[in-house]
């Protein structure tokens, strides 16, 4: 838990060897328990998360927290589209409300926005263009 700045905050930097390592949870092994199950996300490439609602939401929050709480805003920008058809646009909002406090979702590469989030398909298609976008700019260049 982040409670405040530390020297822990932001510790995962780049050449960090966990760099963009996230604990899921843990698991039972035969000889030891509660052994921590993680996800290397610059190996992974990505990560999708499936199970029921309860349980999912808080696995999603959990994951995003790990996330900004290690590693600078500087090292990592956080995009979150959130389009639930079965949940009300303000109950996503609700959700997520806590993530305008994260520097890591404050746009940095000129996206026409006043945090990196979308609730609805109109935002959900800004941010993902702009993904692209960055993508296209990036060492890699167009069409990746």
């Amino acid at each position: 838990t982040a409670l405040g700045p530390g020297p822990r905050l932001w510790e995962r930097h780049p050449d960090h060897p966990e760099a963009l390592v996230v604990r899921l949870g843990t698991t039972d092994r035969a000889e030891v328990p509660a052994v921590p199950v993680t996800v290397g996300l610059r190996e992974a490439g990505s990560l999708g998360l499936a199970g029921p609602r309860a349980r999912l939401a808080g696995l999603a929050r959990a994951t995003v927290a790990q996330l900004a709480a290690l590693h600078s805003p500087f090292d990592l920008e956080i995009v979150l589209i959130s389009t639930d058809r079965s949940r009300t646009l303000e109950e996503r909002r609700r959700e997520w409300s806590w993530l305008g406090w994260l520097p890591h979702l404050r746009p940095t590469h000129g996206q026409d926005c006043r945090l990196l989030l979308a609730y609805d398909r109109e935002q959900a298609e800004a941010r993902a263009a702009e993904l692209v976008r960055r993508l296209d700019e990036g060492p890699l260049g167009p069409g990746w």
